[in-house]
């Protein structure tokens, strides 16, 4: 029965094994999952670099992920350089709102001289413990992201992976038909991209002569996929993607079961290839640890996890995708928002350097000002609050899942 309904199943355990180990296996890695590199720190990329230095000689880049990447490589780093601009525009907004909304506005000085006081004192604490932040932490942080206009690390690091890894493009025919085709497919909603088609005529684009729709792009991704496969070489096949749409996964609820039976039923059909596997970046690193022995932090776990749950989070709020389907932006600037007051609510309350003894921090005690300032909730006993490093919470893909 497995064999005649292969579509419905994901590797065994043993299998997986084997996958990680033959010198067949190809590993394939989605447009997101290289973009997603700019906004991750340092040590994250440190270590997914390091799990594909181990499997250099397997890896493969499809010729639609590659120019796509290329595409919007420089969008993506004006957008993470763009979130430090906004995280200074924060805390000239939390001055702005002492001086212009308590104490201006509401005349405080005539009407409550002790708490106007307090809230200069809170004010001037506020500038000092923002310098520090920014002079400690925030441009060391805002100087590890590449530039526009500086050398990219990133992007050479790429090209010494994926050096001689890349597909070949599909002919101007060949895209015109699998356009053709594509349309038919969504129509019936037939994986993958079909949650693109809003994208019809958004950003199209021409390269080297030849037209590309966006909206297939995920298509053409998958069909260049198939091609690859069917060489004989070609014994197993691993996709890595973060798109987490349910073009791609077969979901129940929130929870994500595995690849959809549609995708892998058809990838079987026009391929040899023993397995096929599927994975976000998060499962991937996590097998990699098993497979290959591979040393990654626990903190490298947690931030390419996060990342993953607020792409898609963003993309279920979105009535309409824009060019940021796979990568963070305005959700993920919000909670590097969140990182920065944390930190500077960590120095503010464990910091003896700034515990004055005064009046304006007794007034101030029992208010709920701290709240209306940073959105979060500050004890004078108040601990490192982490954000969520769970892995893949949403995520269900035990080996020999049966749909």
């Amino acid at each position: 029965m497995r064999n005649q309904f292969k579509g419905f199943y994901t590797p065994k355990a043993n299998e997986l094994a084997n996958l990680w180990e033959n010198p067949n296996t190809i590993f394939v890695f989605d447009t997101n999952v290289l973009l997603n590199f700019y906004s991750y720190e340092e040590n994250t990329r440190k270590d997914f670099f390091g799990v594909l230095d181990r499997i250099c000689s397997r890896v493969w880049l499809p010729h639609q992920v590659v120019l796509e990447y290329q595409m919007r490589r420089l969008e993506i780093i004006d957008q993470e350089r763009a979130t430090f601009d906004r995280i200074l525009n924060c805390f000239s907004d939390i001055e702005n709102k002492i001086n212009s909304k308590l104490i201006a506005e509401l005349k405080i000085k005539k009407r409550l001289p002790i708490l106007a006081e307090a809230l200069e004192g809170l004010l001037e604490e506020i500038t000092s413990l923002t310098e520090k932040f920014k002079e400690d932490i925030f441009k060391k942080q805002r100087n590890l992201k590449p530039d526009v206009r500086s050398h990219d690390a990133i992007r050479e690091g790429f090209d010494k992976i994926f050096d001689s890894r890349v597909g070949e493009p599909f002919s101007a025919e060949e895209l015109q038909s699998i356009y053709t085709e594509g349309s038919l497919r969504y129509n019936k909603k037939i994986p993958p991209g079909f949650k693109d088609s809003k994208k019809s005529g958004v950003n199209d684009y021409v390269y080297a002569g030849l037209e590309y729709k966006r909206e297939y792009g995920d298509y053409v991704i998958w069909k260049q996929i198939l091609r690859m496969a069917m060489s004989e070489q070609v014994h197993n096949v691993v996709f890595v993607t973060d798109d987490m749409k349910d073009d791609w996964w077969y979901q129940i609820g929130t929870k994500i079961i595995g690849p959809l039976e549609s995708l892998q039923t058809e990838f079987y059909s026009v391929t040899n290839t023993s397995n096929f596997k599927m994975y976000d970046t998060t499962l991937f690193l996590k097998d990699a640890t098993e497979f290959l022995n591979a040393k990654i932090e626990e903190s490298s776990f947690s931030e390419v996890s996060n990342i993953i749950k607020l792409n898609r989070e963003e993309n279920n709020n979105s009535s309409v995708d824009d060019l940021n389907d796979s990568i963070p932006s305005t959700t993920y600037n919000d909670e590097i928002r969140k990182k920065a007051m944390e930190a500077l609510a960590n120095l503010f309350n464990t910091n003896k350097e700034y515990q004055p003894e005064n009046s304006w921090r007794k007034a101030l005690s029992s208010s709920s000002i701290y709240d209306d300032l940073f959105h979060i909730k500050i004890s004078p006993n108040q601990k490192d609050d982490k954000l969520d490093d769970s892995k893949g919470d949403d995520f269900i893909d035990e080996s020999d899942t049966k749909y």
